[in-house]
């Protein structure tokens, strides 16, 4: 057996937003790769490393002569290029798709400008990972993964290398290096030192993490010193600089000998999910919107060809990835780098809305929007659905009609054909505003549908079983009472299944206060605080009492906060829709939704990017996406248990906790906000004072919905893309055109595989659609396309994601994260290693 052998891996890591703004990054980004440069020149044997694209970009667009000094040092191979991503993202809260933009654009520049990619996927400190990551790299090219975080103390993992397994069971080799991925002070060389011996006692390789970090830095003067010194003391220890591609090149050659971790890699930080609200719900609204404009604008260039707005989408995802560094979307930065943030997802939103509206005015330019007959005026709508299956849910829409001949508005399809529905109050402004129309549109997969406003003073009755009391709300499928004291629902009762979900003498929707004087990280917590109070109802009314829609408000009271629940039962649909209005004025506390279930205990499921894990019950803090499931027994009136699931599904909640302490109850709590001081890194209970800045005042919105049922599905991923994708409504005029019948532009069967994204390839020919299979199982999927492109006939392992260009007249080509195509046309993941 040879030497032990250590890689020296020189870096730095920048934070470009954390407790500074993006401005003072970017000058540090300059500045560390000019340091990093004259190390070079003054010690020959230094390797530096550095990740992200966006830093290399900000260096090539400001000192070009710079930028071609890093190329030679890149050629030279004295300038190891690492990451593969735009940023080091956090890896929890972005959705899917944005991890493999991040990849994409990343690896495509370094290609680009350095004429290799990024072997070794690195986030040195994020806080988490997610367990979909493995295929998500894979696919990108890269084989390796570096990550410091979550740290011993909080997650056991193998010393040295390990393969990395994720849901769908692909592997990457992974590795926690020993030490810190940074050395600001000389005491910090000899702690990482001091945990090199205990790895290598362990593993004969080792990786050694150097240079000042976080502000940027890099390797010192004193950092190499020290660093030839220890070579020079530890004859008995190969030192290498740089290396790290081979570090996992060598690793890999062990092969199955190496240890497996198969599932998420948690947790560092808990609180930081759910600090600075405003910034999680713009990142969901922001990720949905734009994959909708991609869309719109794909089918217009695809159908009617429409000229592919390519710079504003790729400048809308340069803004929503920048915002996916870790300190900014986990809301950890000062007040002004948060506001800072805000604002680019304004940017990403105002493209999105723009290049979605105009490319589905391109669509519907075919139809016929002349008024049907016998209607001799109208006003014309379409509706659109950028999902890949056929829709059919409630939709809101104004109608209007000034200087139109229409007295009694009524709606009809393209064909004339009246359609039932119901005039509701605007959600703001007084009851004498201009009402607003509710019906239940059917709009087909990726595609639009025709509708008109016209003039019928006796439309045909609209039947309804829906009943709405301030303490009653009932439809064929729930009967929900309201407690007129508290305002929470004290009987949630499945009518089909003859259950009742709420445990005696308490209540769902019950907003709950909590102690919270950890800091905007919640350092050192796996869950908030003791419950010290909660929101107490004041005012219950009805909103509407059907025949489609009925709805209840409570408002309620916390001190000097106040809140607007409104819940929502429909005529149609077996769900029980919830909206929550919170004006926020209170600080070092957190705000939770009680959902307390009469299930005995089971198991629970979590949407994760492109994928779904199960947790344990066990009350601690959970990042989320837009979903969660528990599956149990419930009870019937006759004693017999039953199998029963429960589903919630909210549009902003980026964290949960589920206990189940009791045999016979569980309970979901969602948590609404917290409210921490800005930037806080306390690492212990923090005092209060009164001038510094809180996070998370003002108002606050969430949109969450409850679904039940047996041993069926729930269709929760379903769910969840549509309320982040909700129906788009175009008004158009009254031109003649050649179609009246509603328009599929592309069909996913079964639903339960999505078509999560379509585009322009990046090369420019042809187009990109992304599948991903949600339930966790192998499924043969069918892909249909606009006229002229092929059909797409495909078999996905759980939770599979699969890429695939269409060329108009051509076969569809199995591709990898990249655009590139992939090896086999098997629609498998193939695991290339070195």
């Amino acid at each position: 057996m040879g030497k032990p052998r250590c890689y020296f891996i020189g870096n730095t890591h920048v934070d470009h937003t954390w407790t500074w703004n993006w401005t003072e990054g970017y000058d540090e980004v300059h500045a560390s790769f000019r340091a990093a440069l004259q190390r070079m020149r003054e010690f020959p044997e230094f390797v530096f490393t550095c990740a992200s694209s966006l830093y290399y970009r900000w260096v090539e667009e400001n000192d070009p002569g710079m930028f071609e000094e890093i190329k030679l040092r890149v050629a030279e191979g004295r300038w190891q290029v690492a990451g593969g991503w735009v940023v080091q993202s956090d890896n929890n809260i972005p959705c899917g798709e944005a991890f493999v933009r991040q990849g994409l654009y990343g690896q495509r520049y370094f290609l680009s400008r350095f004429g290799r990619q990024a072997r070794v996927g690195y986030c040195v400190d994020s806080f988490g990972h997610h367990a979909q990551l493995p295929q998500i790299l894979r696919l990108q090219g890269m084989e390796g993964w570096v990550h410091f975080r979550p740290e011993p103390a909080e997650l056991q993992l193998p010393a040295g290398p390990y393969w990395w397994r994720g849901i769908d069971g692909t592997e990457v080799l992974s590795c926690r290096p020993p030490g810190s991925y940074r050395t600001p002070h000389e005491s910090s060389l000899a702690e990482t030192a001091q945990a090199l011996w205990k790895h290598l006692s362990a593993y004969p390789e080792a990786l050694f993490f150097y240079g000042v970090g976080d502000h940027g830095g890099g390797p010192t003067k004193r950092d190499l010193r020290w660093m030839r010194r220890f070579r020079k003391e530890h004859p008995e220890v190969d030192c290498r600089y740089g290396g790290l591609d081979e570090f996992y090149r060598e690793a890999a050659r062990k092969g199955p000998a190496l240890p497996r971790v198969q599932g998420e890699l948690q947790y560092t930080f808990r609180g930081c999910y759910t600090t600075n609200g405003l910034v999680k719900s713009l990142n969901r609204k922001s990720e949905g919107r734009l994959l909708m404009a991609e869309i719109a604008a794909a089918l217009a260039a695809m159908t009617a060809n429409a000229p592919y707005p390519r710079q504003e989408l790729d400048r809308a995802w340069d803004f929503l990835l920048t915002n996916h560094f870790h300190d900014v979307i986990c809301g950890a930065c000062t007040q002004e780098a948060m506001e800072e943030a805000v604002f680019r997802f304004g940017a990403v939103l105002e493209a999105a809305d723009r290049v979605r509206h105009t490319s589905l005015k391109r669509l519907t330019a075919r139809f016929d929007r002349r008024p049907p007959r016998p209607f001799a005026e109208s006003l014309a709508f379409s509706v659109a659905n950028s999902l890949s299956w056929d829709r059919s849910e409630p939709l809101e829409f104004h109608p209007f009609t000034p200087g139109r001949d229409i007295t009694a508005p009524a709606l009809v399809d393209a064909s004339g054909k009246p359609l039932e529905f119901q005039m509701v109050e605007p959600a703001f402004g007084p009851p004498a505003s201009p009402g607003r129309m509710l019906f239940t549109p059917a709009v087909p997969a990726g595609g639009a549908a025709l509708f008109h406003v016209v003039d019928n003073p006796d439309p045909p009755p609209v039947k309804s079983d829906l009943k709405a009391k301030p303490t009653l709300l009932e439809n064929r499928r729930w009967r929900i009472r309201i407690d007129a004291k508290l305002g929470t629902i004290r009987s949630l009762f499945d009518k089909r299944r003859g259950v009742e979900l709420v445990p005696r003498g308490e209540g769902i929707n019950d907003l709950l206060v909590l102690r919270d004087l950890s800091d905007t990280w919640g350092t050192g917590r796996n869950r908030f605080g003791a419950r010290i109070g909660r929101f107490t109802a004041g005012q219950i009314r009805v909103l509407e009492s059907g025949p489609l829609r009925a709805r209840i408000e409570i408002r309620s009271e916390y001190r000097r906060c106040t809140a607007v629940a409104r819940i929502t039962l429909y005529r149609d649909f077996d769900y029980v829709d919830f909206s929550l209005e919170a004006l926020w004025n209170d600080k070092l506390k957190a705000v939770k939704i009680a959902i307390p279930l009469a299930l005995e205990r089971g198991c629970s499921l979590f949407e994760i990017p492109y994928g779904a894990i199960e947790r344990p019950l066990n009350g601690e803090e959970q990042p989320m996406q837009r979903w969660l499931l528990v599956r149990g027994r419930a009870r019937k009136a006759d004693g017999n248990r039953v199998p029963y699931a429960v589903g919630i599904v909210a549009d902003s909640v980026g964290g949960a906790d589920i206990d189940a302490a009791a045999s016979n109850r569980l309970e979901i709590r969602l948590t609404l906000l917290r409210s921490p001081y800005h930037a806080s890194l306390t690492r212990a209970d923090a005092e209060p004072h009164a001038g510094r800045a809180v996070s998370d005042q003002g108002l606050r919105r969430v949109r969450y919905r409850l679904v039940g049922g047996g041993r069926a599905g729930l269709g929760l991923p379903e769910h969840g893309a549509a309320l982040s994708q909700p129906l788009q409504v175009a008004v158009e005029g009254a031109q003649a055109g050649a179609l009246t019948r509603p328009q599929s532009f592309f069909r996913c069967q079964p639903a339960s595989v999505h078509l999560t994204s379509l585009k322009m390839a990046e090369n420019g020919e042809g187009f990109v659609a992304r599948l991903v299979e949600t339930r966790g199982r192998a499924t043969a999927a069918t892909v249909s396309g606009p006229k002229g492109y092929a059909g797409i006939k495909t078999t996905l392992r759980p939770f599979e994601i699969q890429t695939w260009r269409w060329l108009k007249g051509a076969a569809p080509i199995l591709c990898d994260l990249l655009e590139n195509r992939m090896r086999s046309g098997t629609g498998r993941v193939l695991a290339r290693v070195y």
